[in-house]
């Protein structure tokens, strides 16, 4: 939990909560406070593994609303601490309202990162690094791109004067010796001979003993694999989530080959809903803008007959094979 020191205003109000708390047996105070911070300051907050939220940080209060409600309000970009009582401790919680969302590529060698606003628009004048080292923007795959690193940490992204912070994990080392590693020991068919052999005997005597049964040699698999087609990568991304009839749909594709080198080659556009027998409508065909950027937009209109209340999937397709799609909600919605 953490320990805050209140001003004076704060304390007012949490006075008169406090009183009301006694009368009414409440845990949390009856208003939850909202400040706004600066970047720098949340900057400190996530980067603190146990951070103490102190008087100085409390310099400007944007609202307040019932701690028993949720706040419906729509905040501006930026950063904001939420404030209350619960017992006889105080609640912070830190809230980041961002002007960029993040997209991973991942090419199984370097850290390839897109960024895009609200509108769903690629962003390339941002500034991001991670721990120290800064993040590049590459003219030729249109992507901020660290080479042969799979860093993880909190990533700092700097557009339009707002910071966004992100956490990133990684599931294996990507430092020298363990590439190395995997480069002798994990390519198909190294690995399947001098490793695969003794977990094969040790997990199917086991096997044999409880179940009676044997399984397939993971070769099996991996020479199989070798046939199949491998997935692309990349991101879809729609100007909005909900459309309405009559709406136009417009879309922002990246799309990589499985080895992270951007699609140059033409592809279809099929509209597809797996609701009513995967029925799926050809829309055109586009070329990429640069290499990689597929934007495309079509309207809603009553000749695609389509089913109010359902989701419908966009796909990039060639050849019969799916290189990237995204999703929507389709419905006569009113704003109020």
């Amino acid at each position: 939990m953490l320990k805050i020191y209140l001003s004076l205003y704060l304390t007012f109000f949490c006075s008169i909560a406090f009183s009301q708390d006694l009368v009414n047996s409440r845990r949390s105070s009856y208003y939850t406070f909202i400040y706004e911070i600066n970047n720098a300051e949340a900057e400190r907050l996530y980067k603190d593994f146990k951070p103490t939220i102190r008087n100085s940080l409390l310099h400007t209060v944007v609202d307040l609303f019932p701690s028993d409600s949720l706040y419906k309000k729509k905040l501006p970009v930026g950063h904001y601490l939420f404030v209350k009582t619960e017992g006889e401790l105080l609640k912070c919680e830190l809230e980041s309202i961002n002007n960029l969302e993040l997209h991973i590529l991942n090419n199984h060698r370097d850290m390839v990162l897109v960024f895009s606003d609200s509108l769903g628009q690629e962003v390339s004048g941002a500034t991001a690094s991670i721990g120290k080292h800064n993040i590049a923007y590459r003219n030729k795959t249109k992507a901020y791109q660290l080479s042969k690193s799979n860093r993880k940490g909190l990533l700092k992204v700097s557009y339009n004067g707002h910071t966004s912070f992100f956490e990133l994990n990684r599931k294996y080392n990507n430092t020298f010796f363990p590439r190395v590693g995997r480069k002798i020991l994990s390519p198909f068919p190294i690995h399947q001979l001098i490793v695969a052999p003794f977990y094969y005997i040790k997990n199917n005597t086991r096997s044999l003993i409880k179940y009676g049964r044997v399984d397939i040699p993971n070769i099996y698999y991996r020479v199989k694999k070798l046939f199949e087609p491998k997935d692309f990568n990349g991101y879809v991304a729609f100007n909005k989530p909900i459309y309405k009839p009559g709406d136009t749909v417009k879309i922002k594709a990246f799309i990589t080959t499985p080895k992270g080198r951007p699609v140059k080659k033409e592809v279809d556009v099929l509209l597809n809903s797996y609701s009513f027998g995967n029925t799926r409508i050809k829309l055109g065909k586009i070329s990429p803008s640069h290499p990689g950027s597929y934007p495309f937009e079509f309207v809603l209109h009553d000749s695609l007959k389509l089913k109010l209340d359902q989701r419908y999937s966009v796909l990039f397709d060639t050849n019969r094979q799916l290189l990237q799609s995204g999703s929507f909600k389709y419905e006569a919605y009113e704003l109020k």
